[in-house]
């Protein structure tokens, strides 16, 4: 009998093999949409001690997504109409938290959790860049980082710098730049610190 379980077993599992990975489908951001912060960021869940790593989201709530059903809707007063987003957490555990609850993190830093791997490439010092796949299912979110970046004047800040100065289209002089980066660093602290 225990055979006959175990072949039954290994067939299912072949047939899964055989079919391949399921296509990864993009998370496109709409105009009308109200995700506010995207995978990569490292922000704060319902409070300062508990921080992560945005690692998905979702435009309205989606139990297959909450995994432990740590946001039992009838439990906590939030609605199910609103952004959620999946958060690698800095002790190791994950959690599925709605935009009200998560907050952009003032200084950032690295979380040394196991999975970050899976999802990320690098710690930029402001983000976690994703990796190749990740990217793609998430092709939208990488201009909410490069804001994150020139927020915390990062790396990119720097890149960004140099193809202004070098590009045959942009006649801007560095001080100019400065300013023009200094403006838009303000405006970016209001979107994210209010």
């Amino acid at each position: 009998m225990k055979i006959r379980n175990i072949s039954a077993d290994a067939q299912r599992l072949l047939s899964v093999q055989r079919k391949g990975p399921k296509p990864i489908k993009a998370k496109r951001r709409r105009k009308e949409t109200l995700v506010k912060f995207a995978t990569g960021m490292i922000v704060n869940v319902n409070s300062e001690d508990r921080c992560g790593v945005i690692f998905g989201w979702d435009e309205i709530y989606r139990p297959v997504n909450d995994t432990k059903n740590e946001s039992d809707i009838s439990s906590f007063n939030f609605r199910s109409d609103q952004p959620f987003y999946s958060v690698l957490l800095k002790d190791g555990s994950t959690c599925y938290a709605p935009q009200e609850s998560v907050t952009f993190r003032r200084r950032p830093c690295a979380i040394n959790q196991f999975e970050v791997g899976r999802y990320f490439k690098r710690f930029n010092g402001a983000v976690y860049e994703p990796n190749p796949e990740h990217s793609s299912e998430y092709p939208d979110d990488h201009r909410l980082r490069e804001e994150i970046c020139i927020l915390h004047r990062t790396p990119y800040l720097k890149k960004r710098r140099q193809f202004w100065e070098l590009s045959g289209e942009s006649m801007v002089r560095r001080h100019e730049i400065d300013s023009v980066n200094a403006r838009y660093r303000e405006n970016l602290m209001k979107k994210y610190y209010n």
